[in-house]
C-alpha cells in the first residue's frame, strides 16, 4: 500500500533503493559482529551456565551419587550442607588401563574444586599389574578439568574468527567441520544484501494497481528459500568435502552478481 502511495505521488520507487541499501548494511554488519563475537561469548557463557548447574546443585539429604560424568563418579555417605560432605568415595577411570579409588573422611565443593582431607588413594594398574595405596593429608580435584569443560569450550561454535582458523582439533574430519563453519560465518551475512536487492526488484519496481497481485511476493519467497537452502547445503557438504566451501563462494557472489545486475539495470 505504502508503493501505491509513493506512486500515486509521483515518486519514483529507486527513491527506496538507498535506504533499503543503508538498513541491509547495518544488518550486514550486525551478523558479523555477531559471528564474530556475540555468538562465540553466549555460547561459551551457556556452557558454563550448563557446568554449574550439572555439578554445583544441592545435594540431597541422603547424599548418595553426587555426580557420575566421564568415567569419574563421587560418593558420600553423609551430607551436611554447605557443599561439605563426610566418608567420600570416588572412582576415577579417566587414564586408560589405570583405575584410581580414593576414600576421604571429609571433602567440599567450592568453586567448582573438589577438595578432599583424611584419607587413602589406590592405583590399580592393569597393564603392568602394580598397585600401590597413598595415604593423604589433603587432596584437590578440578572439575574443570574432570569434565573437560576446556573441551567443551574449544567447540567450534564457540571460536571466534581466528580461533576457527588458528586452533585446528587434531581428528580430521572435526578440522574440516571447523573451516567449514568459519566460511559460513563470513559468507552468511551478504545473503542479508542479496535478499534486499531482489526484494527491491520484485516488490519495489513492481507496478502496482488497485487490484493486488501477490505472484511477486511469491516469486520473492521462493527466491529466498533456494538461496538460504542452497547456500546451508553447500555449507553442510562443505564439512565433508573441502571443495563445496569454494563452490559456496561462487554460488553466493553468482546470486549477489545477479542481484545487483538486475537493479542496476531496472534503476537505469
Amino acid at each position: 500500500n505504502q508503493i501505491v502511495v509513493l506512486q500515486s505521488a509521483g515518486i519514483a520507487p529507486q527513491k527506496l533503493l538507498k535506504p533499503l541499501i543503508g538498513l541491509a548494511l547495518l544488518v550486514c554488519g550486525y551478523l558479523y559482529i555477531n559471528n564474530a563475537y556475540l555468538s562465540p561469548i553466549s555460547w561459551r557463557e551457556f556452557r558454563w551456565m550448563e557446568f554449574n548447574i550439572k555439578n554445583n546443585i544441592e545435594p540431597p539429604d541422603n547424599a548418595g551419587q553426587i555426580f557420575s560424568s566421564n568415567r569419574f563418579s563421587v560418593y558420600a555417605q553423609n551430607y551436611f550442607g554447605n557443599f561439605i560432605f563426610g566418608n567420600i568415595f570416588i572412582i576415577d577411570t579417566r587414564e586408560p588401563g589405570k583405575t584410581y579409588t580414593l576414600f576421604a573422611k571429609k571433602g567440599s565443593i567450592d568453586d567448582n574444586v573438589l577438595s578432599l582431607s583424611d584419607g587413602e588413594r589406590i592405583e590399580i594398574s592393569f597393564k603392568d599389574r602394580k598397585n600401590s595405596i597413598t595415604k593423604f593429608k589433603s587432596y584437590i580435584y578440578n572439575l574443570r578439568d574432570v569434565f573437560d569443560v576446556n573441551m567443551d569450550q574449544s567447540r567450534p561454535n564457540e571460536k571466534f574468527f581466528l580461533e576457527l582458523l588458528e586452533e585446528l582439533p587434531n581428528d580430521l574430519e572435526k578440522t574440516k567441520e571447523q573451516k567449514a563453519l568459519f566460511h559460513q560465518k563470513i559468507l552468511s551475512p551478504i545473503l542479508a544484501v542479496i535478499f534486499s536487492l531482489m526484494a527491491f526488484f520484485l516488490v519495489g519496481l513492481a507496478p502496482y494497481v488497485r487490484k493486488i497481485t501477490y505472484s511477486r511476493i511469491a516469486l520473492l519467497i521462493m527466491y529466498i528459500i533456494f538461496v538460504q537452502g542452497g547456500f546451508l547445503a553447500f555449507a553442510n557438504i562443505a564439512a565433508r568435502s573441502e571443495i563445496f566451501t569454494y563452490i559456496n563462494y561462487a554460488f553466493v557472489f553468482v546470486m549477489f552478481l545477479i542481484s545487483a545486475l538486475i537493479v542496476r539495470e531496472k534503476h537505469e
